[in-house]
């Protein structure tokens, strides 16, 4: 059995690892933004200790898990009243199954609409524009990343791709190779804010202050995924001055309120659109290869088995000790192969094949949009702006799936160091 020092050692290596397979794949492996890494990866651990100090006993933290309950009974006011017992509300027959009455759909992405709202709303005050604006200026001063791509690729950890994109719309068509390349890469390797009140709330059984937690995985993978991005496509930009037009594209607080819902809502349409789609041809696929192994003689695998088992190297080099690997692979298979939100919905169905302090790495490692879908939706967005580079973008977009997806490990390795040696 390992002790943390072990894994503690385990997951430091990760941290040199993940940059070295990043060079590999470098489309120019002469040059190595080496100030970049030197910086950058310290940064990405000096944050993960200030967050983790700071968790439970600064009074926002202890007040976003509160809130946690609070915007959940308030969202169920809501959906129990739209959507009845399937929102939450009073069952008119004995329920013999409890667990089958927390419908995905009904009960968790409506969150999605409220937490929308409030960052429409938190926008168009001015909150959020200085928060994002704030971690730039620390990107932009410490690793030397131009302005647009900086701002961008620290918009994703609080906004969505589509509305991180259009805050650098008029400065996109300048952007080198490169300085894009960062922007895709961290579009896959964030969240959206908008989802981390659903994501705490999945876990919420599972790890202590998931809130936390899950603010604390997007803040981190965002100098992971610049730092990654940068070593496979090295570029020439030097840090340019940040002159982002922050001004709110609301006329007024009930703009923002309404036009948050309605976008809230959109993003839910697509979410189940998405869903059942990718989970529906992962299935039919899995079904046909799984016929072919039965008649070759062999025992069947699945997609996500197969990249379960790929996966677990990049678990080990996360802290995750032997004996969990394969169930971790398995988790980090299913991010990559279908998406975040199915692994953090079988995450908790996990808890007795993983000890605690795996479990939270777990859930920094896939708290990301770092899967096959999300290219797709990164292409389509990407070719709105820039209709003359598609080709191009379609490449990017693709490649962007390796460092945002070893930018998500680099925040597992990140987050374990912390635990095992705290």
């Amino acid at each position: 059995m390992e002790n943390s020092v072990q894994l503690a050692l385990q997951a430091l290596l990760g941290l040199l690892v993940f940059p070295i397979l990043a060079w590999g794949l470098s489309e120019n492996r002469q040059i190595f933004p080496w100030r970049l890494a030197l910086v950058g990866i310290p940064l990405q651990l000096v944050l993960a200790g200030l967050f983790l100090s700071l968790d439970g006993y600064v009074p926002v933290f202890a007040a976003l898990q509160n809130g946690l309950a609070v915007i959940d009974n308030a969202v169920m006011a809501g959906t129990s009243f739209v959507f009845g017992y399937l929102g939450g509300g009073d069952t008119p027959f004995a329920v013999t199954n409890a667990v089958a009455l927390d419908t995905f759909a009904f009960r968790i992405l409506p969150v999605v609409i409220f937490m929308s709202m409030a960052a429409a709303v938190l926008w168009h005050w001015g909150i959020l524009p200085r928060i994002i604006y704030g971690f730039t200026w620390l990107f932009n001063r410490t690793m030397g990343v131009s302005g647009a791509a900086s701002f961008a690729a620290t918009a994703n950890m609080l906004l969505s791709f589509i509305e991180s994109i259009l805050l650098v719309k008029p400065r996109l068509p300048q952007l080198d190779r490169s300085d894009l390349f960062v922007i895709l890469t961290a579009g896959m390797a964030t969240v959206a804010g908008t989802l981390f009140v659903p994501f705490a709330l999945i876990m919420a059984d599972t790890v202590v202050n998931p809130v936390g937690h899950i603010i604390t995985a997007s803040i981190l993978s965002v100098p992971a995924s610049i730092i990654l991005a940068k070593i496979m496509i090295p570029g020439v930009s030097t840090p340019a001055p940040l002159r982002q037009n922050l001004k709110s594209p609301y006329t007024s607080t009930l703009d923002a309120f309404v036009s948050g819902a309605t976008s809230g809502g959109m993003i839910i349409f697509h979410a189940l659109v998405l869903l059942i789609v990718v989970i529906a041809t992962v299935h039919f696929f899995d079904a046909a290869f799984v016929g072919v192994q039965n008649m070759l003689g062999v025992e069947p695998l699945k997609l996500q088995d197969i990249v379960g088992y790929i996966m677990q190297p990049l678990a080990w080099l996360m802290g995750i000790p032997l004996a969990e690997l394969g169930a971790a692979g398995w988790v980090l298979g299913t991010k990559l192969v279908l998406n975040e939100f199915v692994a953090f919905l079988a995450l908790p169905s996990m808890t007795t094949q993983f000890s605690p302090t795996s479990l939270i790495i777990l859930t920094y490692a896939i708290c990301g949009f770092a899967n096959f879908g999300t290219v797709g939706v990164l292409v389509a967005t990407t070719h709105l702006f820039l209709p003359d580079r598609k080709q191009e973008v379609s490449a990017l977009a693709l490649k962007a799936l390796i460092p945002a997806t070893l930018a998500l490990c680099m925040t597992g390795s990140t987050i374990a160091i912390w635990l095992y040696l705290g």
